[in-house]
């Protein structure tokens, strides 16, 4: 099985650009549904193959949103609060991967991994929450509708490029 065929399933859309809020939101359902496909999973070698995909997906998700809609809102300095909500959400990246990376190294048929992926869902969907709350409230805020159909774009294409450098790399 190809990785990168299963992991644009998730990642890569035939949607129009459109609002970067747009794309980030399917971008999280996408997500959540990988993430509760996971959890449905019973054999070990398609949890691990099924949580290694979820990783390479979630990452390149993140990178598109910092290089996109993070770097925009610190970017804005009359946001109060916008550059420290970047901040903070790198380093939520940050450890959502270290939860990932953890459960990654974890045998997947023990009461561990159950427990580590009931950890790593909820501070997942935490995350996409706030973001889907605060930073989207932002981005109308600052952003008029035509810039945002450019960060919508930009989303794309940085998403898209994302997943060509994973795939070469994999070659």
């Amino acid at each position: 099985m190809n990785p990168f065929e299963h992991l644009r399933t998730y990642v890569v859309t035939a949607l129009h650009p459109g609002d970067v809020r747009n794309h980030a939101q399917a971008d999280h359902d996408r997500l959540l549904d990988a993430v509760d496909g996971l959890a449905k999973e019973r054999t070990a070698e398609r949890r691990m193959a099924k949580a290694t995909t979820l990783r390479l997906a979630l990452v390149i998700h993140e990178r598109a949103e910092e290089a996109v809609i993070y770097r925009a809102l610190a970017a804005k300095k009359v946001a109060p609060g916008a550059k420290a909500r970047a901040a903070d959400a790198d380093v939520e990246h940050e450890v959502i991967e270290g939860l990932l990376d953890k459960l990654l190294q974890t045998r997947p048929t023990s009461d561990e991994w159950n427990a580590r992926l009931r950890v790593f869902t909820a501070m997942l969907e935490r995350h996409f929450k706030d973001e889907e709350g605060e930073v989207f409230a932002l981005l109308g805020e600052y952003f008029d509708a035509a810039r945002l159909e450019e960060l919508g774009t930009q989303y794309l294409d940085a998403r898209d490029k994302l997943v060509i450098l994973e795939e070469a790399k994999a070659a």
